[in-house]
């Protein structure tokens, strides 16, 4: 039968009860500071207990109203929780939990069962009057559906209720489309960097071989500052690798690339001396692009080509597959060399690469016009 005591020595007010739970274990709480109050809570406890043993109420039903009741923010600190726990980068985990927590806010939700379908995608459309890309609301739809599909199977909420909500078509605002170097750029980038004063103290070589290794393995920023001297493994220099850490990684897997002789030997020159546990290149967080709009201006290259589309850091990594592309690679092993989930992201995201090749190779048959057709059919007539 329950209880209600105070403990010897306690300084609270506030009563405590004791209960035999819905396993039959005796299990200790803190009521409130009326003791008459806490008894009816412990009575209401142990009754809900014994019905649920009885099988006349649902233990699920109490664990979604227990999860009801507590604040939503707990529920989503338990999220960033559980992210962390399963080796997420710190910067990785409060990105998603803020762009929840902003979603949330934004949807006016107070509460799990306020977290509708309907209600998150009227905050999808505030955010997109605010100003905000179709490419980043699909960033913070991703958020949002992964943390509700961690309420679900945690067991928390009975359904995964926004499982249903896809994205927006992201090709209908492309805001910062991003071209490819050409070698002859490629070529002047790196040489004019390596000559180039240091910015925020990193030397012209150091940015040089950044630039390099990014354009020769599709790294991103996050995952080029997360390379240690240990990361390489330069020793046969005919199959070098560079391994990154599921952490570090988007597909949140180790991977191991494979790298080119001549780009194995520059990095035993480059890392020589270096501590083993130190980062191998110091990456400006949050201004890799300004670093390297600055050296694409010393080396006479344009930022935003004729077309409006940018050269920024990311841009590397799109050259990397570009070039893959135009050198023949079969899509499967782009996809792969891409680290892409789907050969349809590969695909999808290059396909303006082919198109310009293609459009290359067909101005250089000669064009049909009128004036040829009516000349080829009288030199051919058979009057003479």
């Amino acid at each position: 039968m329950a209880s209600v005591f105070k403990p010897k020595g306690q300084k609270s007010k506030k009563w405590r009860y004791r209960y035999k739970d819905y396993d039959g274990r005796w299990v200790t709480r803190t009521g409130v500071e009326d003791k008459q109050a806490t008894a009816q809570i412990a009575a209401k406890m142990e009754t809900d207990a014994e019905l649920k043993r009885r099988g006349l109420i649902d233990p699920k039903a109490v664990t979604y109203a227990a999860a009801e009741s507590r604040p939503l923010q707990e529920q989503i600190d338990d999220f960033h929780a559980t992210l962390a726990a399963k080796g997420n980068t710190k910067q990785h985990t409060d990105l998603v939990r803020s762009r929840v927590v902003k979603l949330l806010s934004v949807c006016r939700c107070n509460s799990l069962s306020d977290m509708t379908a309907a209600k998150v995608q009227k905050g999808l459309g505030l955010l997109r009057e605010s100003g905000l890309s179709l490419q980043s609301c699909n960033h913070h739809l991703r958020a949002i559906k992964q943390f509700s599909r961690w309420l679900w199977q945690e067991g928390r909420a009975r359904e995964h209720v926004l499982a249903h909500l896809k994205g927006f078509n992201v090709r209908l605002d492309r805001r910062h489309d991003r071209r490819a170097l050409t070698d002859d750029e490629i070529g002047r980038l790196l040489a004019t960097t390596y000559d180039q004063p240091a910015w925020r103290g990193i030397l012209g070589p150091e940015r040089a071989m950044l630039y390099r290794l990014a354009l020769e393995t599709g790294l991103r920023a996050s995952e080029l500052a997360s390379l240690t001297p240990k990361s390489f493994a330069l020793a046969d220099r005919d199959n070098a690798t560079i391994s990154v850490e599921a952490g570090y990684s988007k597909r949140r897997r180790d991977d191991v690339l494979p790298l080119q002789r001549d780009m194995a030997e520059a990095m035993v020159e480059y890392l020589r001396g270096r501590p083993l546990d130190q980062p191998a290149f110091r990456v400006p967080k949050g201004a890799c692009a300004a670093m390297l709009r600055r050296d694409l201006a010393a080396a006479d290259i344009p930022y935003r080509d004729a077309s409006g589309r940018v050269a920024d850091f990311h841009a590397l990594r799109h050259t990397f597959i570009t070039r893959l592309v135009r050198s023949g690679v079969s899509p499967a092993a782009a996809m792969s060399l891409a680290r892409h989930s789907t050969i349809k992201l590969t695909i999808d995201h290059y396909t303006h690469t082919v198109v310009e090749d293609q459009r290359a190779a067909l101005a250089k048959v000669r064009p049909i016009t009128g004036r040829d057709q009516r000349q080829d059919t009288k030199a051919t007539g058979t009057d003479g």
